[in-house]
């Protein structure tokens, strides 16, 4: 009788070994193969840099850089190791666009489109102050949070703010300024991003999460007077105050009185003690945090 073993068929080793070897040769990816015929060039050509250059509205009402720094203290307390994603206050902004500035003829043009920007914003707002109320945390991915423009803001504000950014994109296309990277206009003021320190993610960080701020989630960050554009450099030595280094800038409508309170605090912003953090947690960490 024959064992139930000797019933069951072998599997040729010779040809299995044989297919194993014999693997059919890995395709190549239809855009290398064609940077490879191209030649080096062509991979170069394909490499995009990013911008250097941004137009931005800067933001310097304390009050609203004060109760920044108080969020930011909070999801520190909470998560020190989040401190490398703070973004410091003394260059806090809304951007309305970034560029691409590779030589000193680039940035001239740049300049020169913002300064034609000046008849293009006095004629949108027609000598009426642009009040812009921040209220809330908003987020972009779990990676990015930022104080937000009030949702009750009137569509006559939200109009004209949409419009002098839309004139300084245009004339900075128009005069070939290289802004290929901008995106939608979406006014926010970023104070924490996980992309300021990559090696947070390599420690798991991935996204913050909101129980860090939920304490400040519909705060009223306080009211910032529109008053001036500026063309700032990402790379160049910030100001002793912290903010980017201005290459030019244009003047908003200044005829109006600064709001109630503002008048008294205008100049300690700015002040480089100020800078190095009037709150315990800050005092031995934020001159670093502002370079």
């Amino acid at each position: 009788m024959e064992s139930a073993v000797s019933k069951v068929s072998v599997p040729n080793q010779t040809n299995t070994e044989g297919s194993c070897k014999r693997r059919r040769p890995k395709r190549k990816h239809k855009l290398t193969q064609e940077m490879e015929e191209k030649g080096p060039a062509a991979g170069k050509l394909r490499r995009r840099t990013p911008p250097n250059y941004f137009v931005s509205i800067p933001i310097t009402n304390p009050q609203i850089l004060d109760k920044i720094e108080d969020v930011q203290e909070l999801v520190v307390t909470k998560e020190p190791k989040l401190l490398p994603a703070v973004v410091p206050v003394g260059g806090m902004h809304l951007t309305i666009i970034v560029a691409h500035l590779d030589t000193p003829a680039d940035v001239e043009r740049a300049v020169s489109a913002l300064q034609q920007c000046k008849s293009k914003v006095d004629t949108i707002l027609e000598g009426t102050p642009l009040n812009l109320q921040f209220q809330g945390i908003g987020q972009f991915n779990g990676q990015v949070l930022f104080a937000k423009l009030a949702e009750d803001t009137s569509d006559k504000v939200k109009s004209n703010l949409k419009a002098v950014a839309e004139s300084v994109e245009i004339l900075f296309r128009e005069l070939g300024v290289n802004i290929e990277d901008s995106n939608e206009f979406k006014p926010h003021a970023t104070f924490l991003k996980l992309s300021k320190s990559p090696k947070l993610r390599h420690k798991g960080f991935r996204k913050i999460c909101p129980e860090l701020y939920k304490e400040y989630e519909n705060t009223i960050f306080g009211m910032e007077v529109f008053a001036r554009i500026d063309l700032c450099s990402m790379r160049k030595k910030k100001q002793s105050s912290g903010y980017y280094h201005c290459e030019s800038s244009i003047n908003g409508i200044r005829e109006w009185p600064m709001p109630l309170g503002l008048q008294k605090n205008q100049q300690s912003r700015w002040n480089p003690k100020y800078q190095l953090g009037q709150k315990t947690i800050w005092s031995n960490v934020w001159s670093l945090r502002s370079i």
